[in-house]
């Protein structure tokens, strides 16, 4: 869904074989949806910001929508969010559905604005019931993100899911290239029907949507419905990236840093990292963290990967709270404190980061910054195991055997131990065998 939200910043009507110079001229005219395609087929963001500003001050409230996307990622202007929130929800006041919808994710999460899921809900059903297919198909869609535990059951989901898809494939047949980008989304991650969805990711990639060609690049990095083609991949993630699409940015980071299809190159991999984190892509602050930590082929800066950790965790990256919690535990960054790492640890843990999991149930067995308690480790070893930690499992294996804090039982304990196995850990393979004799 997070990914739902992003796309919809690229809500322009995109059309094939529309001449730039027929667009300039129609929008010149006064032709307020021309000026959209023409802005954004020129890719001339200082341009473009002229030409939204003029529309949205002549009341054409599209442009609103439009120059606050513009303001939300610094495209030709200074990046100001709160500039952008207020174009949207400028746009929205005066019914303009896709400044509502974009507003839905801010209200969803409380980002930039005040929390409202009922507001949010109301907004984006309102949009569902569009006569406008583009809009309609994306605002069915979200409604089932703003249902409560209550409503969402899997009737409603279906419901909602299949009038999206409709729409959508209805409208990607009329050549409105956001539509089929949103039509190969649902295929690709809810039909699993990855060859039309390469074609469609294609199709509105060609047509300039770069969310399409990162999705597209995903499928080749990841080998997805076709062969592995990290060199394909690469190509792709860099015209998304230079389209300010700080996904594209982050894996191409990865691909460079890895030298996956690439030349090997970390000072360009920090780069492509900071440009994604300095957009609120948090996996990349993680990452970046990582090297400055480490000083994996970058000068080691201890004070800048705890920076970039605790950005990464306050925005919802739960491997930054991780990291940041062991350099409290470790105290050789900061100083050290128990208290502190266990609550962060906590807060990964709660966002099913099975080491975080583990971590946390080691400092429950030995007491470090919570009282000592070998049900509640034990309990949370169990749940690092079900995400599949490795070291969750062998240790509430080691547990089931002596009998610590749980009812000793040998053949679950051989269990664990084979399923840390199984996850990649040698010594759950050699407990496993020796339990086996």
């Amino acid at each position: 869904m997070k990914k739902i939200f992003g796309i919809l910043v690229l809500f322009a009507s995109f059309v094939f074989g529309a001449d730039v110079n027929e667009l300039q001229k129609a929008c010149e005219s006064g032709d307020s949806k021309a000026c959209v395609k023409f802005g954004y087929k020129s890719k001339n963001y200082e341009l473009n910001a002229k030409v939204f500003s003029k529309l949205c001050d002549d009341g054409k409230m599209i442009g609103c929508s439009h120059l606050g996307d513009l303001y939300e990622y610094g495209k030709g202007v200074a990046k100001d969010i709160q500039k952008a929130i207020s174009l949207y929800q400028k746009a929205c006041d005066n019914d303009e559905l896709w400044g509502c919808l974009i507003l839905v994710s801010s209200l969803i999460e409380g980002k930039n604005i005040a929390k409202d899921i009922k507001k949010a809900k109301m907004l984006s059903q309102k949009a569902c019931d569009s006569n406008d297919l583009e809009i309609s198909a994306a605002g069915c869609f979200v409604v089932i993100a703003t249902m409560d535990e209550k409503e969402l059951n899997e009737k409603e989901v279906a419901k909602y899911k299949s009038l999206a898809t409709q729409k959508a494939q209805k409208s990607c047949e009329n050549d409105e290239l956001l539509s089929c980008f949103f039509y190969a989304f649902i295929l690709d991650y809810f039909e699993e029907d990855y060859k039309k969805a390469m074609e469609l990711y294609k199709k509105a990639c060609d047509g300039g949507v770069g969310e399409s060609c990162t999705s597209l690049a995903d499928m080749y990095n990841n080998g997805k419905g076709v062969e592995q083609n990290y060199k394909k991949a690469n190509e792709l993630y860099k015209i998304a990236c230079d389209d300010y699409e700080f996904e594209a940015c982050r894996e191409l980071a990865t691909n460079y840093k890895n030298g996956d299809g690439i030349r090997q190159d970390y000072k360009k991999a920090a780069e492509l990292y900071q440009k994604a984190c300095d957009n609120d892509e948090y996996e990349a602050c993680n990452n970046l963290g990582v090297m400055y930590d480490s000083g994996e082929s970058v000068d080691k800066n201890a004070k800048k990967a705890v920076e970039l950790y605790q950005k990464a965790c306050d925005g919802g990256e739960m491997a930054g709270c991780h990291n940041l919690a062991s350099t409290y535990y470790d105290g050789e960054i900061v100083r050290q404190d128990y208290k502190k790492a266990t609550e962060l640890w906590q807060k990964a843990c709660d966002g099913d980061l099975g080491n975080a999991c583990n971590q946390l149930g080691n400092r429950y067995w030995d007491g470090k910054g919570v009282e000592q308690n070998y049900k509640k480790a034990n309990e949370l070893f169990k749940k690092a195991c079900e995400l599949e930690n490795e070291f969750g499992c062998f240790n509430l294996a080691q547990s089931y055997e002596n009998g610590d804090g749980i009812r000793q039982d040998i053949k679950t304990a051989k269990e664990y131990y084979g399923k840390a196995c199984n996850l990649g850990y040698e010594d759950g393979c050699k407990e496993y065998k020796r339990l086996n004799k």
